[in-house]
């Protein structure tokens, strides 16, 4: 009742039915954001759980890391990659910062699922990665890696979407990266040492 006493919706000529299911999704949208962003907890216990006592720090450090400077990264050129508007099939160019964008609750779920992605990756090299090395691959699939495979398949120019692959809610796109990551340096820098 608040919310409709409210200047800017006051005019019956701003309030709409089409408005108010606008507001609607964008509120869903914030809220599984949210909780997406919460589930970063749940993972970090996971992978200190998981491996030797001398690490613990270590992986709280870098779940921090991947949480800030992947969501920075993905703010200052991630976004703009995953935008269909005056791109190609591949990859966005525009709103870079979030300029002239009006889609807020899209890129605050964009970001908590890029920390997912990134969380992926984390838990299999645990361990196995020098902090600076962990820094330059988390900037690397927030800012590149990841938008442009949510670019593929979330938008309506993307290859994959043109090709009618389907998606729900970005799970393709956060587990292939994700995981391909984690496959990929796990078998490249072999087992845990001690």
């Amino acid at each position: 009742l608040l919310l409709l006493q409210s200047p800017s919706l006051a005019m019956a000529d701003d309030l709409t039915l089409e408005s108010l299911l606008e507001g609607q999704d964008s509120l869903w949208i914030l809220l599984t954001s949210f909780f997406i962003f919460g589930m970063q907890t749940g993972f970090t216990m996971l992978e200190i759980g998981m491996i030797s006592n001398r690490f613990q720090v270590d992986i709280l450090l870098k779940n921090f890391l991947h949480m800030a400077a992947g969501a920075g990264a993905f703010f200052i050129c991630g976004w703009a990659l995953s935008k269909s508007s005056g791109g190609t099939a591949v990859a966005g160019n525009r709103e870079f910062f979030l300029m002239d964008t009006e889609e807020f609750s899209d890129f605050m779920f964009h970001m908590s699922s890029v920390t997912t992605t990134m969380s992926a990756f984390s838990g299999a090299t645990a361990g196995r990665f020098r902090f600076v090395a962990y820094a330059f691959a988390c900037l690397f699939i927030a800012a590149i890696t990841y938008p442009i495979a949510i670019h593929w398949v979330m938008t309506d120019i993307g290859w994959l979407t043109t090709m009618h692959y389907q998606d729900f809610s970005a799970a393709g796109p956060v587990h292939l990266v994700g995981g391909t990551f984690g496959l990929f340096l796990t078998w490249y820098m072999g087992p845990r040492i001690g």
